[in-house]
């Protein structure tokens, strides 16, 4: 009988949500000595490697959400209603290869352009928050931890769009400290290998150079 290991336990879970589709081209181990758009010394690679980086990612979802034609089209287009879990792996999957992926992999995902969006709440948009803040997962608890994360990420929006949105009572003490508690046991069991592999990826270019 093998021995129960709570970090692989919490790793696994963890990536189960967050990984469960990727887009195509999605991988961290080549060219040898490409380090992407960053490379690791950036800032992107420490923030987007810490799991408190869901919840601004949660956070800025909420936040998107006021852009009204966007969340029209997302409401016509995506199946996130129908599959969330598979939505969210594209989104990560996105993310991450921007982030730690090659600079031919980060090119080929480049498909957004800044804008200026106007703000607004509608029907659509409501619908679409609620989603965001619902329970998710296979199990109770990736779902009691996804509330916690929407309910944590909402209160880290600006308060003009706390205000747009309704307004939220501020988080609990007992809320926090369930937040700042899951965010240390994520920390203690994620693995983020892709991290691993961009790593090895760079360090081959300066092996070979040498």
């Amino acid at each position: 009988m093998s021995r129960f290991d709570p970090r692989t336990s919490i790793d696994e879970a963890f990536w189960a949500m967050m990984a469960a589709a990727h887009l195509p081209g999605e991988q961290y181990t080549g060219p040898p000595g490409d380090p992407g758009l960053f490379g690791p010394d950036s800032a992107i690679w420490h923030v987007h490697g810490d799991v408190s980086a869901v919840l601004g990612g949660v956070s800025g979802l909420i936040l998107g959400t006021l852009n009204e034609p966007v969340t029209h089209g997302t409401n016509r287009f995506s199946d996130y209603l129908r599959d969330p879990i598979k939505r969210l792996g594209f989104t990560a999957s996105f993310v991450l290869g921007m982030t730690y992926g090659s600079t031919p992999v980060a090119e080929a995902e480049d498909y957004f352009a800044a804008t200026r969006p106007r703000l607004t709440v509608s029907e659509e948009v409501l619908q679409a928050v609620a989603f965001l803040r619902r329970p998710k997962g296979p199990t109770p608890a990736t779902r009691i931890s996804s509330a916690l994360l929407a309910r944590v990420a909402t209160d880290l929006l600006p308060e003009w769009a706390l205000a747009l949105l309704g307004g939220r009572p501020p988080l609990s003490p007992a809320t926090r400290v369930a937040g700042h508690a899951l965010m240390r046991t994520l920390r203690y069991g994620v693995r983020y290998r892709m991290i691993d592999e961009a790593r090895t990826r760079c360090a081959a270019g300066l092996a070979d150079a040498a």
